[in-house]
């Protein structure tokens, strides 16, 4: 079984990745207006429960999406959100010659939230990948058998959790 949550974590960066390029590609021939991002609010933090509930339930619809929907789709859902989700992000990088940042800045307002999202999203999508043997066992076997257990989201609930809070400190302070 752990040979499996490797292989779909895999595919689930693979596939990542391709919505990246094809996001990143198919949006740097428009023109944008110039964006001011602030970041040297260093000094006061707040924190904004309007923006953290929001990010939370979006992430968490999300994640049901990928997990649960995937599972029940033999997979397709989590393979769609995944390109999906890097072609935004492919797409958001094409706004750094449009900013005041440069690219490491950019990339760390990403990356200090981004680990845990995408981590937890591909842990996710490890439970909406294994949907494809729930079918295939339905078709096989002729059986069907749910496997599904609350500890395997967990651990992603608490990364997707954690990185809502540093994600909303982000918003509400640059």
């Amino acid at each position: 079984m752990k040979e499996l949550i490797n292989y779909y974590s895999l595919i689930s960066i693979l596939l990542i990745g391709f919505g990246f390029i094809l996001g990143y590609n198919s949006s740097l021939k428009f023109e944008r207006d110039y964006i001011e991002i602030c970041i040297e609010n260093y000094g006061d933090f707040s924190f904004n429960f309007h923006i953290f509930k929001t990010i939370i339930l979006k992430n968490f619809t999300v994640a049901m999406l990928i997990s649960l929907g995937g599972y029940f789709s033999a997979g397709f859902l989590t393979l769609l959100v995944l390109i999906w989700n890097g072609f935004n992000l492919g797409t958001m990088f094409t706004l750094v010659p449009y900013t005041n940042l440069s690219f490491y800045e950019f990339l760390l307002l990403f990356i200090i939230h981004g680990v845990f999202e995408i981590t937890a999203l591909i842990l996710f999508s490890n439970i909406g990948l294994k949907g494809f043997l729930f079918f295939k066992n339905v078709v096989k076997n002729n059986r069907i058998q749910i496997d599904l257990r609350a500890k395997t989201f967990i651990y992603p609930s608490l990364l997707l959790f954690f990185s809502a809070i540093v994600e909303t400190f982000l918003i509400t302070n640059f």
